[in-house]
């Protein structure tokens, strides 16, 4: 069976550095792109083409990440449009605390809007045709720390 994996590195540690994340969610997706808040607590990964498991989001509480012994707690797995085709920003305010995400849906000519509370999709908005990548911006976001990374 295959699927996304996960682990991590810690560069500090000696002999066997390496920890494995064991998330079942994640079997027959395929890995698309992935982004972190800019204060660290939650990590959005958003499942590629190729994998059975498509037209997801996946949605983590990354605050464990660096405690003694890493983990990784899925929060939800959100179901997009299915279109196949998505690319996907987060929003981040108050000091880098993601507050929505946004999420292009492909053929379906919209974006998802989704809380980053508890996340939901909110809304759908019709956006035009076949949008592609998504960025949120607003002047003075990365000087805030509320610009989210790839």
């Amino acid at each position: 069976m295959g699927g996304t994996k996960l682990g991590v590195i810690d560069l500090g540690t000696a002999g066997n550095p390496r920890t494995d994340l064991a998330i079942p969610q994640l079997d027959e997706a395929s890995p698309g792109s992935f982004k972190f808040s800019p204060d660290s607590k939650r990590f959005y990964i958003l499942a590629g083409n190729s994998g059975t498991k498509k037209d997801r989001l996946f949605a983590f509480n990354a605050s464990t990440l660096t405690a003694a012994t890493p983990s990784l707690t899925l929060l939800r797995e959100i179901v997009l449009a299915s279109t196949g085709s998505h690319s996907f920003d987060v929003l981040a305010q108050t000091a880098g605390e993601a507050a929505y995400i946004v999420v292009s849906n492909g053929i379906a000519n919209s974006v998802s809007i989704i809380n980053a509370k508890d996340n939901l999709i909110k809304q759908e908005v019709q956006v035009g045709l076949t949008p592609g990548a998504v960025l949120i911006y607003y002047p003075g976001a990365a000087a805030a720390r509320n610009q989210a990374s790839s």
